[in-house]
């Protein structure tokens, strides 16, 4: 099931392609699909959680779904931004560099503009320069090496970002990845210095904290949203690493 889920078709969402001056960042946000950001021109700093990404022409940013990002300031650049369909469990790069015919960036270029027309079978068009791009992005991930422990380490985020509100465990990550708990708990160690129930505490509470600054939602709505038991846990929980209840913290977190 989970290998069948990566194969349903890609739809395109939203493409365009937008100029930043360098004098303001753009706001810290996530979305419910895939976003793929293309550098056009110039240089960009892009923050997804806790990790910076240098974009330059030529290189790319795969988010996954309600994953927080953000533009940095202070550098002029262009960037295609594409809202991609898919299921989160893709065997995508989390960043990349384009083949020598530099075809992410042709195909978003033909994204954007067939995306802004009203021409005849625009569907059918996007449909199929959807199908084009998943077969690049798949071909770049088969050709770049990745160390067997951090490929697994990538699986299991992509995982715990996907599902992170759905009460899964450690054991199902496992077993969806087809490693071991003892093994995921290893590698977790070794490459984030961390264990995977960590790393998903702190997803899901990075997705928590973002809820409580930028939504009206109450607290019990945004613990079941985000995974938690009850209001009171998460509650304990942003005590435990803010060292201030939610209400306190109320449209006043940055990051």
């Amino acid at each position: 099931m989970h290998k069948s889920l990566r194969r349903l078709p890609l739809r395109i969402l939203w493409a365009g392609c937008h100029q930043v001056n360098g004098q303001s960042a753009g706001p810290l946000h996530q979305h419910d699909v895939w976003e793929m950001l293309c550098c056009r021109e110039g240089r960009a700093v892009c923050r997804v959680t806790d990790c910076r990404h240098d974009l330059e022409p030529g290189t790319f940013l795969l988010v996954p779904p309600r994953t927080p990002h953000a533009e940095a300031p202070d550098m002029d650049h262009s960037i295609y931004s594409v809202g991609i369909a898919a299921s989160a469990a893709q065997p995508w790069p989390a960043s990349g560099r384009d083949d020598p015919q530099r075809s992410v960036q042709r195909l978003c270029a033909e994204i954007v503009a067939e995306f802004a027309t009203k021409r005849r079978r625009r569907g059918a068009m996007l449909d199929l320069l959807a199908q084009q791009l998943r077969l690049v992005l798949d071909r770049l991930a088969s050709e770049a090496v990745l160390p067997a422990a951090e490929a697994t380490v990538r699986k299991a985020e992509a995982l715990m970002h996907a599902s992170h509100a759905s009460g899964t465990d450690v054991a199902k990550i496992a077993r969806l990845i087809q490693t071991t708990p003892a093994t995921l708990r290893r590698h977790f160690a070794q490459l984030r210095d961390c264990s995977p129930l960590e790393s998903l505490q702190k997803i899901r509470l990075r997705h928590a904290l973002h809820l409580l600054a930028h939504s009206d939602l109450t607290l019990a709505d945004i613990a079941a949203i985000c995974g938690y038991h009850s209001a009171s846990h998460l509650s304990r929980c942003v005590k435990a690493t803010k060292g201030k209840s939610p209400g306190r913290l109320r449209g006043k977190i940055t990051a």
